[in-house]
């Protein structure tokens, strides 16, 4: 059984010494899975010098990430995938279609290629230039397939509503068209590489803030990480909008970094929902970390004071946590350290002696009092905006024509296949 998603919570310094430093980006160089690392734009050189060739960067990218026969095979990856496109603005634009409509519309074009002995992106490029009667026999010979089940059914429902009908062909050949733009320049010399099997070697892909958005293939690598389970780490300038609606039912880990101080109450709203948090003692957000820890652990909270974390960390020994982070477990704070080496240090960390120094030195008194009303008002903050987390994804209407022949003959041809089998 696999383990629950978690979601890690960054507040990055303002300013780092190098990206080496930076708690978002060691996570994703030391993690073991396939997952997406999006990078704010300025860092995107140094971290090409620093991966080299560990890692796949997206605006180098000269082989296609997708359309390869182990993604299409996977169910749950070629329906991510498949709401991927349903989101992506080229699709939208020109193919509107339901995300059941295109997962089977993927399962098809695996199947043909896999009969012509073909990759899938040269199989939708030779749909393209046939004529409305090749197509229909190409297609038709998915029905002789090893397809079983509910995989067969998909298939064959797909061929009968294109086959049906004018618009039903017009339809499939608009969605064939839009996928092939996406991934048409990725041509090299008129011709296509093989997929790179990314995920099934645990590769991180680098993309930048402004691909994820500017971009149609950038677009579609975002939202394929987002309803995947891949794991999908977040800098700073990644509009909060376009994951918040994730946040509520996690597919897969992933790691969220926000600029201390910044943010206000979607901060709040992330802080809420994260499992683990990495607060910068150099620009120390003290408010997002202690609603963390008065949730997670209040009993933390039992010696100190709101007031006690401005001043260790603001007001004292400044230069003693560059390159650190405050965290939490049961037991008490730890402090992270990104070290000389760039390996990640934790240790047990208290307050008290560092206060003591404070007081003797004569500087202002803590005061205890006013505690747990702030706290109190910090989580009532919190838990009003929680409902905008726990509100559904809002998707793209999938209704069309179209569509709804193909979810009717769906629904029949699953009783058929049902029946028959019984």
């Amino acid at each position: 059984m696999s383990k629950p998603a978690k979601l890690k919570l960054n507040l990055e310094a303002d300013v780092s010494q190098d990206l080496n430093k930076r708690m978002i980006f060691y996570q994703a160089k030391n993690a073991d899975q396939a997952r997406v690392l999006v990078l704010n734009d300025v860092y995107l050189d140094e971290a090409k010098s620093i991966l080299g060739d560990n890692a796949i960067f997206l605006r180098n990218l000269k082989t296609d990430l997708f359309l390869s026969h182990e993604l299409i095979q996977a169910d749950v990856l070629r329906d991510a995938l498949a709401r991927a496109y349903r989101d992506n603005n080229a699709i939208q634009k020109n193919a509107r279609r339901s995300s059941k409509y295109i997962s089977s519309f993927l399962l098809l074009l695996e199947k043909v290629a896999t009969q012509h002995n073909e990759n899938l992106i040269y199989t939708l490029g030779t749909w393209l230039s046939k004529s409305d009667a090749e197509l229909i026999d190409d297609i038709e010979k998915a029905k002789n397939s090893e397809l079983k089940g509910k995989k067969k059914t998909l298939v064959n429902t797909l061929i009968e509503t294109t086959k049906k009908s004018e618009e039903g062909l017009t339809s499939f050949k608009t969605l064939a068209q839009s996928i092939w733009k996406l991934h048409a320049r990725l041509r090299i010399n008129n011709d296509f590489k093989d997929p790179i099997d990314w995920i099934g070697q645990n590769k991180m892909v680098v993309m930048t803030t402004s691909n994820s958005s500017m971009t149609n293939y950038g677009q579609l690598l975002y939202q394929f990480a987002l309803e995947s389970d891949v794991e999908l780490y977040l800098d700073t300038l990644v509009p909060t909008s376009s994951y918040f609606p994730f946040l509520a039912s996690l597919n897969s880990n992933m790691c969220i970094s926000l600029q201390s101080g910044e943010n206000g109450s979607e901060a709040k709203n992330i802080a809420y929902k994260a499992n683990e948090i990495y607060a910068s003692t150099q620009t120390f957000d003290v408010n997002i970390y202690v609603c963390w820890l008065a949730k997670n652990y209040p009993k933390l909270l039992e010696h100190y004071s709101l007031d006690d974390f401005t001043k260790v960390f603001r007001r004292y020994e400044y230069a003693g946590y560059l390159n650190s982070y405050l965290g939490a477990e049961e037991e008490g704070l730890v402090l992270f350290r990104i070290n000389e080496n760039n390996t990640l240090e934790n240790t047990r960390f208290t307050l008290t002696p560092i206060l003591e120094k404070i007081q003797n030195q004569g500087t202002d008194t803590k005061d205890y009092g006013g505690l747990k009303t702030v706290i109190d008002n910090l989580l009532l903050k919190v838990e009003d905006l929680e409902s905008k987390l726990d509100a559904p994804a809002k998707t793209s209407s999938d209704s069309s024509t179209v569509d709804d022949e193909f979810e009717k003959a769906l629904r029949d041809n699953t009783k058929k296949s049902e029946s028959s089998e019984t």
